[in-house]
């Protein structure tokens, strides 16, 4: 791994703090335009970057040529003669249109659309003109860019203020999350149309299809997509996480159906409390509960950015707290009661995740880990440092610290998983660079993936899904990594579970009856309810 701040003014500060770094408190990254010269045959990088930085009352636009090699750091000057030397950034042009502080920017999956979010409420999305689009490739009109009024331009409005947003994973759809405690999703309403017409595509128009009433108590501060679009995730400094399901009937399990199926979301499923542990069920007291996530004092900072991995087999958490340590939480797919892995040991609240775009294959010849043959590979951050983690190891496969003499803000993967740029505070950015497996070989699944199916309207069958699969616990008094698996809970039987020492923080397996909110075998939410059946009575006159 090679690791580089580069000195470059990416956003100029204000008035007094002129030709000074203003802090950056958002990136986004997107593959567009080729590049400018092709340094051998064999050379994966095709395509060159766009990166969009987020800071004070703008969004610029950078064009950006990654090369990866082992002879040279990633912004090494550029060398006509040597072309395996290849560095450059190239600044392409400024979108002015917010008036207060941006904190939030986002492509869209497709690469025709620019999110950005600003303190005072507004989102612009930037988007690329239809009659730009041919042939799907849209996304390239961004590395072309000489001017903000090339740009098809859409201006939504209603909130307080916006510190996250996040896009579906067809586009479709963009969730924000508010400072007055609400979210809310736009739709784009010829998005059917433009994706089933051949003929001339329609301008986007978005139109606000949901938003709820104030679940959180607090500002949000993270919202997370589901990738499957099964779920609508939103984390708030209240100390809490909520997991709204969408209704969705048997004929629309479908990824293509539930696209264009409208948007509704059920009551959101809550995270808040740590696993209690009873003494013995004939403790007549409920054991205290004690918050999963940190408070806002000790988190010291404006966001936690939660995120699902790119195969929607898990939801990242972060600024958890697990017994006397910072934590980082993975939660299974349909199964938010308990946390399936715990990464302890942060120096510091973590308050960003960001999972790697490219799945990986299982070390030591593994066929399948936890009922999936691949690992994914994702970045957590905390106030200072960066920690590389994945699904299948407890321990972080690397680590940078001290890059940066501010808080970290956000981090984002360029799309063929090999680079993580990070911003901070200080407004500066951090490239980290990893070499041809050295974060392990590429995963090509030799078959599709059954598609995984969500919750379903009450009354309607369960849905076979596909999540990582529960294997019972043998009492070992050993722990392995393939004994962290969580099982399904019965009544009148045991449950084990991670729980750090409060001396050495190590974890230790404890075995005794699990209470979960206070609350013996609580009943999973996405099981429908079974209706009663009641006895009729019959009356006759006399």
């Amino acid at each position: 791994m090679k690791a580089e701040t580069p000195q470059i003014l990416w956003h100029n500060g204000k008035d007094h703090d002129e030709n000074k770094n203003a802090p950056l408190f958002s990136i986004s990254v997107l593959e567009s335009g080729m590049m400018d010269y092709n340094p051998s045959p064999s050379s994966p990088d095709k395509f060159g970057l766009v990166l969009a930085t987020a800071g004070n009352h703008e969004v610029n636009l950078w064009k950006l040529r990654l090369h990866h090699s082992s002879s040279a750091t990633i912004f090494s000057k550029l060398d006509r003669l040597n072309p395996s030397q290849l560095v450059n950034v190239k600044f392409l042009l400024a979108l002015t249109r917010h008036d207060t502080t941006v904190n939030a920017v986002k492509f869209s999956p497709n690469g025709l659309h620019l999110a950005s979010a600003s303190d005072s409420g507004t989102i612009l999305i930037y988007s690329v003109p239809p009659t730009k689009r041919g042939g799907g490739n849209g996304q390239h009109f961004w590395s072309t860019l000489e001017s903000e009024k090339q740009l098809s331009i859409k201006v939504l409005s209603g909130f307080d203020g916006i510190y996250d947003l996040d896009w579906s994973s067809d586009s479709k759809r963009l969730c924000v999350g508010s400072l007055d405690h609400t979210i809310a999703i736009y739709e784009d309403e010829h998005y059917n149309t433009n994706v089933a017409s051949n003929s001339k595509e329609k301008d986007s128009q978005w139109k606000c299809v949901y938003r709820n009433s104030r679940d959180h108590s607090h500002y949000i501060q993270g919202v997370a997509m589901d990738p499957l679009q099964n779920y609508v995730c939103t984390m708030s400094c209240d100390r809490t996480v909520r997991v709204y399901p969408r209704k969705v009937k048997k004929k629309h399990r479908t990824r293509d159906a539930m696209s264009e199926q409208r948007l509704e979301l059920g009551k959101g499923k809550l995270i808040k409390y740590r696993p209690v542990l009873k003494e013995s069920p004939a403790t007549e007291k409920t054991p205290k509960r004690l918050p999963l996530f940190a408070e806002e004092a000790s988190s010291e900072s404006f966001f936690r950015r939660l995120a699902w991995t790119a195969d929607g087999a898990y939801l990242i958490t972060p600024s958890a707290v697990w017994g006397n340590n910072s934590a980082t939480c993975l939660f299974r797919r349909h199964s938010y009661e308990l946390p399936s892995k715990v990464l302890i040991g942060h120096d510091k609240p973590s308050r960003v995740v960001a999972p790697n775009p490219v799945l990986f294959t299982l070390p030591d010849g593994k066929a399948t880990h936890e009922g999936l043959p691949y690992r994914t590979v994702f970045a957590v951050l905390t106030e200072k440092t960066i920690l590389i983690y994945d699904t299948y190891h407890s321990k972080p496969l690397a680590m940078a610290r001290g890059l940066h003499f501010s808080g970290l803000t956000d981090a984002v993967w360029t799309p063929n998983g090999n680079t993580l740029i990070v911003s901070s505070c200080d407004g500066y950015l951090s490239f980290l660079t990893f070499s041809k497996g050295e974060l392990g070989n590429v995963y090509h699944k030799k078959e599709p993936l059954p598609t995984t199916s969500g919750p379903e309207e009450a009354g309607a069958k369960k849905a076979r899904v596909v999540t990582p699969a529960t294997k019972r616990i043998e009492k070992t008094g050993t722990f392995s990594h393939e004994q962290n698996k969580l099982q399904p809970r019965k009544k009148e039987t045991e449950a084990t579970l991670i729980t750090p020492s409060k001396s050495s923080g190590k974890s230790d397996i404890v075995k005794r009856p699990l209470v979960v909110d206070g609350i013996r075998d609580e009943p999973n939410i996405l099981q429908p309810k079974k209706k009663k059946r009641v006895a009729l009575t019959s009356v006759s006159s006399a």
